[in-house]
């Protein structure tokens, strides 16, 4: 989480909340997942409503 914060406060965010960030969070980097998210499924990650964007 300190990580998080770090990155909202350079980028001067003035709302943020927090996510699940469980073991069924996917982090994507490059297009590629970079974690071992435990909720794979058969056809691959599991689908969730929304996610953050860094660029």
């Amino acid at each position: 989480m300190p990580d998080l914060v770090e990155l909202l406060l350079k980028y001067k965010a003035y709302n943020a909340v927090n996510l699940d960030g469980g073991a069924s969070s996917s982090l994507v980097e490059n297009g590629e997942i970079v974690n071992k998210p435990c909720a794979i499924s058969v056809t691959g990650e599991r689908l969730i409503p929304n996610g953050w964007i860094f660029k």
